[in-house]
């Protein structure tokens, strides 16, 4: 095992970040609170600051009680002059989602990510997690390079990795709430889903997340912990929620790339660090004036949520597929026909969070 090239690489990687560290003048240290479990970031110097931290702020712990179930070291080539080891792998071992063929074992993870054409197409980064250890590091060329989409929900891959676990998994869906009741809203793009959790945060539910939540099945009630802060909005989403636009005048314009919004600085008394999950609801592009709510079946549930989880993300095996079936096994399901408006979407799902908490 020890002669593993993975074991080998994640030593020469470890040294090359505390090297990193040393050129810094020290690392810039996070405690955060993600996924429900305490995550501490180690920065070298403060050109990542501006890259990884605004998402996860909300989640700053700033008294820990307890060591950090993950720890992570980032740096950037650029301003520390430390890149990571020379590669020992070929490029034709780089397979889907950045993961790299022979230097992935039980224990270790690497995963290459190369930005193709677009805003991240000089986007070059090495990520590697030790999940027996609960170590990780992040290295990227320079923090110019990072794109949009990776600022929005930064350090993904390796949170998925370093925090998945029996019972835990990181999902791409939308976490929302109210009182002691939530739901889980997931499903494709397209489906209409971000549009749809913006409108609940709107109409004043409290939520978890956007777009990425842990999901834990270990206590009776499946719950949805945060880890990002943020949200992803495309310009042309403002017609349908003018209100968005208001509050966030930036996102008013032409349709290019999605634009980046802090909700949990606007809206931090209802960001929450987790949310039961009492119900999974899956937005449908439907016509007609009038927003729908239709009980669906487990397996339509579990074919809506689980290619988007298991599809952008590295895998982690059977267990994604096995954990999103008990999640729809254990909690009901609904299809939400969106209908022309997404407050009328958000009303049906307040009143219907409303009647699973009892009318309160």
């Amino acid at each position: 095992m020890l002669s593993d090239p993975a074991f080998a690489y994640r030593d020469q990687l470890s040294s090359a970040a505390q090297r990193a560290m040393r050129a810094a003048g020290g690392p810039i240290v996070h405690d955060l609170r993600l996924g429900g479990a305490h995550v501490r970031l180690r920065l070298a110097g403060s050109a990542l600051e501006s890259v990884l931290v605004p998402a996860l702020r909300h989640a700053r712990i700033d008294t820990p009680a307890s060591e950090p179930e993950l720890t992570i070291d980032a740096w950037d080539a650029r301003s520390t002059g430390v890149g990571p080891p020379a590669f020992p792998w070929r490029a034709a071992d780089v397979r889907e989602r950045g993961e790299i063929h022979g230097f992935n074992n039980d224990a270790i993870r690497t995963l290459y990510h190369a930005g193709g054409p677009g805003p991240g197409k000089n986007f070059h980064a090495l990520s590697m997690v030790d999940t027996v250890a609960g170590t990780a590091w992040f290295s990227v060329a320079s923090a110019e390079c990072v794109p949009w989409y990776e600022r929005a929900a930064p350090l993904r891959a390796i949170l998925h990795l370093g925090l998945h676990g029996p019972g835990r998994l990181l999902v791409h869906a939308a976490a929302l709430g109210r009182l002691g009741t939530g739901m889980l809203l997931a499903g494709g793009a397209g489906a209409g889903k971000s549009t749809t959790a913006l409108a609940c945060v709107l109409a004043g539910l409290d939520y978890a997340g956007d777009d990425y939540v842990v999901l834990d099945l270990r206590g009776a009630t499946p719950t949805a912990h945060s880890i990002y802060g943020t949200a992803k909005v495309v310009p042309s989403t403002t017609a349908l929620l003018p209100e968005l636009a208001a509050r966030f005048p930036e996102v008013a314009g032409e349709d290019r790339e999605k634009l980046v919004v802090d909700l949990a600085g606007t809206w931090a008394e209802r960001m929450r660090a987790s949310i039961p999950v009492s119900v999974v609801v899956l937005p449908v592009m439907r016509s007609g004036p009038r927003a729908t709510l239709t009980p669906c079946s487990p397996a339509t549930a579990l074919r809506a949520l689980a290619p988007t989880t298991i599809h952008q993300l590295p895998s982690v095996g059977g267990s994604a597929l096995a954990q999103l079936s008990e999640l729809v096994r254990r909690v009901p399901a609904y299809s939400l026909g969106l209908g022309s408006s997404p407050q009328a979407a958000a009303a049906v799902l307040v009143s219907m969070l409303e009647e699973l908490d009892g009318g309160v």
